[in-house]
């Protein structure tokens, strides 16, 4: 395991919290479960009591104590992205790395991304496979993996044009260089969501990211019962959804005051072009779908027409031959009646 530095911390590993120590105290130990410990955690409390977080804190032990610093914002305006900002106000890290409290890391993530940030100073920021768990509480409350699953594996590296369609980095699978903040600025806080994708935009966008391929070593939790506090952003699917329109337009507005709006106009001309190919082509498709569709249908008709004819057939064949039967049976009977005179009289005559 990497020894703990006594002087400048090589990662500052930003946590959000607000309301929900059972989960920060799970994000603690993970934390200072990683192989590589020269780092500092900076957690910050976006609630208005800032006793629990506190409480917590010095029940640590004195090794882990002196590593946390605390930033309380109580009586403050809260909001993840001010709060990211508020853990950037105070962080010294080389690197930095925003963990969520609810979301966690194998112990080899440290490691691993400042090893590949330290050999490769061209690249900007790097971030690992991630698996989605599924998080649901028992019948006790507690918080049990229900379900997980690869998040994008697909997904063979980040480049501008994966960024721009949608945000390809959960936050917890990214280390970066602090250095960054002071070229790019803060995270934007006035987003309610995705203030991360919009700040990988502009990483993106004169810089590389790297995707480390490999087991993932990063995990986001996803808690679709949780409400409230214990919840996480993903499940406002429409406020997100606004958000990322808001962004989009943002940056439009950008483009459009730098270089003029004729070549937006003419890329709009152009997507909506290929929306109206995109739209003939499916309807292409589905009046060929329908047109084998109806032939399926009239072959099925044909079919159970024809199994109909067999299947009279078939009845007719089990009349006649319960016919033949009971022909047979009253033929039967006749002869029997006719011959047992005769079989009598020869019986008489041999005895």
């Amino acid at each position: 395991m990497s020894s703990h530095s006594s002087g400048h911390p090589r990662v500052s590993v930003v946590v959000r919290t607000r309301n929900r120590t059972d989960l920060l105290r799970r994000a603690i130990d993970d934390i200072f479960a990683q192989t590589l410990q020269n780092f500092e955690l900076v957690i910050v409390d976006d609630a208005d009591d800032p006793s629990a977080v506190s409480a917590l804190v010095a029940s640590l032990p004195h090794s882990h104590r002196e590593r946390c610093r605390v930033v309380s914002r109580a009586g403050e305006p809260h909001g993840r992205w001010l709060a990211a900002n508020a853990g950037l106000d105070v962080a010294t890290g080389d690197y930095i790395s925003l963990h969520d409290d609810d979301d966690w890391w194998d112990e080899h993530f440290l490691q691993t991304t400042v090893a590949y940030l330290d050999a490769h100073p061209e690249t900007a920021a790097v971030c690992t496979r991630t698996m989605i768990a599924v998080e649901r509480p028992d019948a006790a409350g507690e918080l049990q993996t229900s379900d997980t699953y690869a998040f994008q594996p697909d997904l063979d590296s980040i480049n501008v044009a994966e960024m721009l369609r949608a945000n390809r980095i959960p936050p917890i699978s990214m280390l970066y260089r602090h250095a960054l903040h002071t070229e790019l600025g803060p995270y934007d806080s006035s987003l309610s969501y995705l203030g991360d994708w919009d700040f990988y935009l502009r990483v993106v966008s004169v810089h590389p990211i790297a995707l480390l391929d490999g087991p993932p070593l990063a995990f986001w939790s996803h808690r679709p019962e949780s409400t409230g506090d214990e919840s996480n952003s993903i499940a406002v699917a429409r406020a997100r959804a606004a958000t990322e329109a808001g962004i989009r337009d943002a940056s439009l507005r950008r483009g459009i005051a730098e270089h003029g709006i004729s070549v937006f106009l003419q890329t709009a001309h152009e997507a909506h072009r290929i929306e109206l190919l995109a739209a003939e082509q499916a309807d292409g498709v589905r009046r060929s779908l329908d047109e084998q569709n109806h032939l399926l249908v009239e072959q099925l008709d044909a079919i159970r027409g024809r199994f109909d004819e067999v299947m009279g057939a078939v009845e007719d064949l089990r009349g006649e031959l319960a016919r033949l039967r009971s022909e047979m049976y009253v033929r039967t009977s006749v002869t029997d009646v006719v011959l047992r005179p005769l079989r009598s009289l020869r019986a008489r005559r041999r005895g």
